[in-house]
Formats: C-alpha cells, sequence, structure tokens
C-alpha cells in the first residue's frame, strides 16, 4: 500500500490536536495556531502574556483549553470557533500543569498538576465548580478520560500508567487510584477501546491489554503482551 502526503507541517514536538477534518491546533509561543491543512491557512488564538505549556480540545462542546507555564498557572477555557474567553481555572497548581483533558461529553475536565503539589482535580465545565480532588501518585505527562464512563481516567508518565477512578459513596466523591502492573514494560501511549480496555503501547514496541476496571492484564494471543513487529 502507497501513503499520498497531503500536507506536511513543520512544529516543535508540542501536543496536537484536530478543531475539525482540516484544522489541526498546536502551541506557538504564547498561542495556539489553527492551521488549516488544505489551504495553508492559519488563524491564531492569542493567549495570556505567558507561554503555553498545554492544551485540549473537546468537539461536543466546541472548547479549547490550555494552560499557561511558570508559578501559579492559569487554565483557560475558550469557544473553538469564535476564541471568546468563556472560563478560567485558578489554583490548579503550584508550579506547573502537566497535562488536560476533557470528557467525551465535555462536561468534565480534569487538571494535574506537575510536583511539587501533583493535585489532580476533577471539575464541573459548567459551573467551573471542583467535582473531586486528589493527589497523583506520580508526574503525568497525559491522562484520559474513558469515552463511555468519564469516571475512569488513564494518567501517563515517568513509565507508568494509573488508573483514577472517580466512586461515590452516600453522596461523597473520592478518587480510587489504580496502578498498573506492567510486568517491568514500559508504557509510552495508551488507548481507549469499547468494553472498558486500555490497549498500552511500550517503548520496545509491546502492546499490553488492560481491563481498566480490574487493571488485569488481558491475554494477547495466549501471552501478557503482544509485539507489533516493525514494516
Amino acid at each position: 500500500m502507497t501513503l499520498h502526503v497531503e500536507c506536511a507541517l513543520g512544529y516543535h514536538g508540542s501536543p496536537l490536536e484536530y478543531s475539525k477534518r482540516d484544522t489541526v491546533i498546536t502551541v506557538v509561543g504564547n498561542a495556539l495556531r489553527f492551521f488549516d491543512l488544505r489551504t495553508g491557512n492559519q488563524t491564531f488564538l492569542w493567549g495570556a502574556d505567558r507561554a503555553i505549556s498545554t492544551f485540549a480540545v473537546n468537539h461536543v462542546t466546541n472548547l479549547v483549553a490550555y494552560v499557561t507555564k511558570g508559578t501559579a498557572p492559569i487554565v483557560y477555557v475558550h469557544d473553538m470557533t469564535t476564541h471568546q474567553l468563556l472560563e478560567k481555572y485558578t489554583a490548579v497548581a503550584e508550579l506547573e500543569i502537566g497535562a488536560l483533558a476533557f470528557s467525551r461529553t465535555g462536561d468534565r475536565f480534569v487538571t494535574v498538576a506537575k510536583e511539587p503539589d501533583l493535585k489532580l482535580i476533577v471539575w464541573d465545565v459548567e459551573n467551573g465548580e471542583k467535582v473531586v480532588e486528589t493527589v497523583a501518585t506520580a508526574e503525568v505527562e497525559s491522562i484520559t478520560v474513558n469515552p463511555a464512563d468519564s469516571d475512569l481516567m488513564c494518567a501517563q508518565g515517568n513509565g507508568v500508567c494509573t488508573i483514577y477512578e472517580v466512586d461515590k459513596c452516600h453522596k461523597t466523591l473520592s478518587i480510587n487510584i489504580k496502578p498498573i502492573d506492567t510486568e517491568g514494560l514500559v508504557p509510552i501511549c495508551h488507548q481507549w477501546f469499547p468494553g472498558g480496555y486500555l490497549y498500552l503501547g511500550c517503548e520496545g514496541g509491546e502492546i499490553i491489554v488492560v481491563n481498566a476496571k480490574t487493571c488485569a492484564i488481558v491475554p494477547c494471543m495466549g501471552h501478557a503482551w503482544c509485539t507489533l513487529n516493525s514494516p
């Protein structure tokens, strides 16, 4: 099979997301660049007076959120089409945010701080209030929310993956923390699959399938993990 290159875009390896089918978003200093892959046109969402560290998007609610670098960072939430500022989240971290994520429907938003505080906070997007908060067990480089269950989150960083599950008991919310034992393999990416399963991609080319509810590894081809051969 031959793949045809339709467009090439140079950037410095920051997070990259689609805002719509033919438009990608990248970080450019203290702005977000919206680049149209068909026409090459670009527009900018100019942020605060500090550089942007990371961002997240939600296509259901048409929102984009970004966080500034430096101490006492602030998360800004904008409409992706009009770029109108809709919400600010403060007191999210002492020094810097490591990861942001929306739930699939956009009703929840997650922020995870880097050291020293490692705060993991779940927010209600509609009212801007905290839903629940905990402390991450390690520095997080990325976090995702299960598309089918917004109570389940997977955080990845420092070569480990951890499940954070929002639990409700007698109208009180808390977060259960469940580390995933990858049997010595080092995960570098992950993806949710139907049925509550996680596929973990590891630095040696291995793939681990995990039941996110139990954190148990699901046998793959009769083994605890399988390897994707390079072409």
